[in-house]
């Protein structure tokens, strides 16, 4: 891999990331005309872009392992012996539910508007 190359997958990476100009250029041993000259190549940007969509989509993954532990912790919770600690667990269950619910309704609804208008 070239020099270029590895700089510019540094500087992907760390773009998309969200690390700052400077900070970018840093980890990438670049200079900082170099980062804002790199950012106003649209394949670039596209790479930023992509690689930014590969880490929301693995956060969202490790976010949706955890949920289903917290769920099960707070069954658990709900068999335990201080009335406190059941009625938090159970008082946490029902706000989710309640906001799982309103979600899916949104997203039903605006799944029907997008229908209607694309007809």
């Amino acid at each position: 891999m070239s020099g270029r190359q590895n700089a510019d997958t540094v500087l992907v990476l760390a773009l998309a990331s969200g690390a700052t100009v400077e900070d970018a250029a840093r980890r990438a041993n670049v200079g900082i005309s170099t980062v804002y000259r790199r950012m106003k190549d649209a394949e670039f940007q596209l790479q930023v872009q992509e690689a930014r969509g590969a880490m929301l989509t693995r956060t969202v993954c490790d976010l949706a392992d955890a949920t289903t532990a917290a769920v099960r912790t707070l069954r658990q919770l709900l068999d335990a012996e201080g009335d406190q600690v059941k009625l938090g667990a159970a008082r946490a269950i029902l706000d989710q539910a309640v906001r799982l619910r309103e979600h899916t309704d949104l997203e039903m609804r605006i799944a029907a508007l997008e229908t209607a208008a694309s007809a």
